[in-house]
């Protein structure tokens, strides 16, 4: 690929990660949760996991929606005018971490259940 597309891509991955590190703190707090309470309890480790699914979609879900609403005024606030062709990329990235929220909490919970 281009240097220039490159830099989009980079840029766009950047501000995407933000709803990663927005769940993640979601995600650890349900870890310690979970592996903290006995194997024998399975309705307590899913209402757990109840839970925090639903505050890691809302929220992932409010990063993309910012994410479709405004990149161009994040992608010019944090790397300027010439990174304006980033814009594209960024918005389907946003949705992209929804799933890619989501799957690190099903890892987590799955790893703590263990």
């Amino acid at each position: 690929f281009s240097s220039e597309f490159t830099g989009y891509w980079t840029a766009a991955l950047t501000l995407a990660r933000m709803t990663l590190f927005i769940s993640s703190g979601i995600v650890l707090v349900m870890f310690s949760e979970v592996s903290g309470i006995e194997k024998d309890d399975k309705n307590a480790r899913k209402l757990i996991l109840k839970k925090a699914f639903l505050m890691t979609l809302l929220s992932s879900i409010l990063m993309a929606i910012i994410f479709l609403v405004i990149p161009e005024v994040l992608i010019t606030l944090l790397y300027g005018k010439e990174f304006l062709g980033a814009v594209f990329i960024l918005k389907y990235m946003g949705i992209a971490m929804i799933f890619i929220s989501l799957i690190q909490l099903w890892m987590s919970y799955w790893l703590a259940g263990r």
